[in-house]
């Protein structure tokens, strides 16, 4: 009976994201800062919609230019 509320309780869960894997580094203009990620986070789709806006603002600001 338990497998079975466990496997329940698996498919509703959301998948949980990957960590970020960071590296040491040195850089002047963040001399505070020595953990850097390597990896690149997901682009949110609050970023995915500003910049799919933009592209088609800048995109119209062409074609009328023309």
């Amino acid at each position: 009976m338990t497998e079975e509320k466990d496997k329940d309780i698996t498919e509703i869960l959301p998948i949980p994201p990957k960590p970020i894997e960071m590296e040491k580094r040195i850089v002047p203009e963040h001399p505070y800062c020595t953990n850097w990620p390597t990896n690149p986070r997901p682009e949110s789709l609050k970023q995915r919609e500003q910049r799919q806006g933009y592209t088609q603002a800048k995109l119209e600001e062409i074609r009328g230019g023309q």
